[in-house]
């Protein structure tokens, strides 16, 4: 696992036109998908995953590094594999690959 400050200085201070950018692991795929213009089943599709898991990795509150106290147990974590599952069904680039794995709290791509 990746400590935060072990997190670029590009995701301490990003800025989105709608304010501070969130820098769980939610906002930052949040993020990329609206910025690639894909539906969630489209990501879905593309990635081979469930529809549903997809949904919930989008939508609700997941932050790997700061897990919350009142958890009820559910996995919200994806793995390694299904990050970078996700990132290539959205055409990231390198950078992008890597900030979404860092905000999941695995290592980046090796290069």
């Amino acid at each position: 696992m990746v400590g935060t400050r072990d997190l670029p200085r590009s995701l301490e201070a990003r800025d989105d036109a709608s304010g501070p950018a969130d820098d769980s692991f939610s906002g930052c795929l949040n993020r990329h998908l609206r910025r690639s213009g894909l539906s969630l089943s489209q990501l879905a599709r593309r990635s081979w995953l469930d529809v549903s898991y997809v949904s919930r990795l989008v939508h609700l509150p997941c932050d790997p590094l700061n897990p919350r106290l009142a958890d009820d147990g559910q996995r919200r974590q994806p793995s390694r594999d299904t990050v970078i599952r996700l990132g290539l069904a959205m055409q990231l680039s390198m950078e992008d690959m890597d900030e979404l794995l860092l905000t999941a709290g695995y290592a980046p791509l090796v290069r």
